[in-house]
């Protein structure tokens, strides 16, 4: 038999959430009753229905205080959520954080959460057929244990007030020409060739002047 009801307590049962649900018509309460979840067993899911969220019961044969909670369902006093397109799937939050995708756009929203943590035992790939738009309003740390490449097709640009580069060996800059518009400081130079110590030209300014001297 299926019932009609409304969600007036829940917990963490010892098989997952389980609910108590009141029915208004018939003056009575349930006992706890489990939520149906999309996956049991192998691959598992965890949702629990919301006090005062209506669902709908389906009660055994062996007895009425028996069932399990099939699903919730939105009422006129609440609980209706309309998204942008009726093909989009969405969930949105009390907190106000949504996951929405609209398979008509191809547009996924992942919006209002407050930390994303994402561990990964193998490879980690993101391919993007346009713009890679990255606003950060505090730091980006990064830790590499191997190497780290990076292979520009136009014009890599590093715009910071200080740049900073520290290598424990040396940094190798592979340039048929390197141009300094501002003041360059080098506590020593010198020359690639070990055999040529006053090798010319060294540097020349952007004037001609300075001879490579």
């Amino acid at each position: 038999m299926l019932r009609s009801g409304t969600v007036v307590d829940r917990r963490a049962g010892p098989n997952g959430a389980e609910v108590r649900v009141a029915y208004p018509d018939r003056g009575v309460t349930s006992d706890w009753l489990p939520v149906g979840q999309s996956l049991a067993g192998g691959a598992m899911s965890h949702s629990c229905p919301r006090i005062n969220t209506n669902v709908i019961v389906g009660h055994l044969p062996t007895g009425i205080e028996q069932g399990v909670v099939l699903c919730s369902t939105p009422t006129g006093n609440g609980g209706a959520l309309i998204p942008s397109h009726l093909d989009e799937t969405v969930t949105v939050f009390e907190d106000g954080a949504a996951i929405g995708y609209n398979p008509q756009s191809g547009v996924l929203n992942v919006v209002g959460i407050n930390q994303i943590t994402i561990g990964a035992g193998g490879t980690v790939s993101v391919y993007s057929g346009g713009n890679l738009l990255l606003q950060i309003s505090g730091d980006l740390d990064a830790s590499v244990a191997g190497n780290l490449n990076a292979t520009v097709a136009g014009t890599a640009t590093v715009t910071a007030p200080t740049v900073n580069v520290n290598a424990s060996s040396a940094i190798m800059l592979n340039s048929p020409k390197v141009t300094c518009t501002g003041t360059f400081y080098c506590d020593q130079f010198k020359p690639n060739q070990a055999s040529a110590p006053t090798a010319t030209p060294h540097m020349t300014n952007q004037d001609g002047s300075g001879g490579g001297t």
